[in-house]
């Protein structure tokens, strides 16, 4: 359809393909097809905010939360829960479910395997789980509040 815009008889590439022309309800087959002028500065300006439009919903729009996010860092927080109780000690990250799982002196931390790679964490001797991350959108993902 950008195409159309580029060309002097207003011809987008579906219309080349089968041969025809778009005409007025008035035209008769005697008539001549007519060239109109092209705007090519103001086809480039639109063409250039459609791009940004675009992008900015794909890369910088913020982040919905989705269920499968939130229940895996639901999921994840149990299993800090749980950890917790048993005082398990692992020497390597424990991995269950895509998510790893990190005792520390602190407090107990998990990578959740959510798409967004969100840290959990439950500081030693609580049970409030919270997120351990740089900005506040990916905490609202888990649905955990940010680590203070």
């Amino acid at each position: 359809f950008v195409m159309a815009g580029c060309t002097k008889r207003k011809r987008a590439l579906h219309d080349m393909v089968v041969q025809t022309y778009v005409v007025r309800k008035d035209f008769q087959n005697t008539d001549s097809f007519t060239d109109v002028p092209s705007h090519p500065i103001l086809l480039g300006i639109y063409s250039m905010l459609l791009v940004l439009v675009t992008a900015y919903a794909f890369f910088w729009a913020p982040q919905e939360p989705t269920a499968e996010a939130a229940s895996a860092a639901a999921n994840a927080a149990a299993r800090l829960n749980a950890l917790a109780q048993t005082k398990t000690v692992f020497k390597s990250p424990l991995r269950e479910d895509g998510n790893l799982y990190f005792r520390h002196a602190d407090g107990l931390r998990a990578v959740v395997a959510d798409g967004y790679a969100n840290t959990l964490f439950l500081p030693a001797g609580q049970t409030q789980v919270c997120c351990e991350q740089k900005t506040d959108s990916n905490c609202q993902i888990t649905g955990f509040p940010v680590c203070r």
